[in-house]
C-alpha cells in the first residue's frame, strides 16, 4: 500500500504534524513581515495592498507545494492546509508592518 493511500492516522506522527504546522506558520509570518514592509515602502494602499498580500501568500504556498514534490498529503493533515493554514494570523503581521512603514515613509 502506498504512503498516500494509507489513512491519515497511520501516516502522520502527531509530533511531526505539530512541528510542520509551527514551521509553516513561522514561514508565513516571515513572508507577511517582508510583504507588508515592501507594500508600505512602495506606497500601496486600499485594495492593491490586499491583492499584494494574497499574491505573496499564494506564491509562498506554490513554493511550498514545489518543495513537497506536489504531494502535500504526505506532510500536511489535509492537502488544502498548504494553502490555508496560518493565512489569517499572517494577515495581522502584514497589516502591522504595512501600516507602520507606510506611515513612516509616506506620512511623516
Amino acid at each position: 500500500m502506498s504512503e498516500v493511500s494509507k489513512p491519515v492516522a497511520e501516516r502522520m506522527s502527531p509530533e511531526k504534524v505539530v512541528s510542520n504546522t509551527a514551521l509553516h506558520n513561522n514561514i508565513r509570518s516571515l513572508v507577511a513581515l517582508f510583504a507588508g514592509s515592501v507594500c508600505g515602502i512602495i506606497g500601496l494602499d486600499g485594495i492593491y495592498g490586499v491583492v499584494f498580500f494574497l499574491l505573496a501568500m499564494a506564491a509562498l504556498s506554490a513554493c511550498l507545494l514545489v518543495k513537497v514534490n506536489f504531494q502535500p498529503a504526505l506532510y500536511f493533515p489535509t492537502p488544502s492546509a498548504i494553502w490555508t493554514d496560518g493565512v489569517f494570523a499572517a494577515m495581522m503581521t502584514y497589516v502591522l508592518f504595512w501600516t507602520m512603514l507606510y506611515n513612516i515613509v509616506h506620512v511623516y
